[in-house]
């Protein structure tokens, strides 16, 4: 499991002269010691917004759409860093497009706060004692051999990508009504 990542975002705010500014993201979880430099006191603490990848069902963006607004942003790091930094609670896609080098620093990132990145697969299938599976479940990332599709780098069970454990929780509540 990643235990220190650093994210670059190029296009973090345009200056009224067309130039752009750009800011990194970092953090750490070392033996549960965390750190970032996310500034906490800028986020709320539920944005009550779901970002989806573009090839989910219309029945699971409807169920979705019961209890949170779902919205689809271009790119799996982007949608991964709209996480990190509190504009949205989870990321939730079923697809095998996204790969560990997508990840890897955004899921350490993510540690650091709390929060982490499991299989969409396992998701569907937890129950009450979440707090004890969401550690277990953790997207684990091993080295494979490269291959002319990568097919052996991806996320094969789809993921979804969280700030906190009260997010999971109540998605995975809401969902199973």
């Amino acid at each position: 499991m990643p235990i220190i990542g650093v994210c670059n975002q190029p296009f973090y705010r345009k200056h009224n002269d067309g130039s752009y500014e750009g800011r990194y993201i970092w953090g750490y979880n070392i033996d549960h010691i965390c750190r970032n430099n996310i500034n906490q006191s800028m986020i709320k603490s539920e944005s009550d917004i779901i970002l989806i990848g573009g090839k989910e069902s219309i029945e699971l963006k409807d169920r979705i759409n019961k209890f949170a607004k779902t919205m689809y942003v271009a790119g799996a790091g982007h949608k991964l860093l709209n996480v990190a930094v509190g504009k949205a609670d989870l990321l939730l896609t079923s697809s095998k497009s996204t790969y560990y080098w997508d990840t890897c620093a955004i899921h350490a990132i993510l540690r650091s706060i709390g929060g982490g990145i499991i299989p969409f697969e396992n998701f569907i299938h937890m129950n009450d004692v979440i707090d004890k599976q969401l550690e277990h479940s953790q997207i684990r990332y091993r080295e494979k051999t490269m291959t002319t599709k990568n097919i052996e780098c991806n996320h094969s069970k789809g993921m979804i990508a969280y700030r906190s454990i009260d997010a999971v929780r109540k998605t995975l509540n809401l969902l199973k009504t």
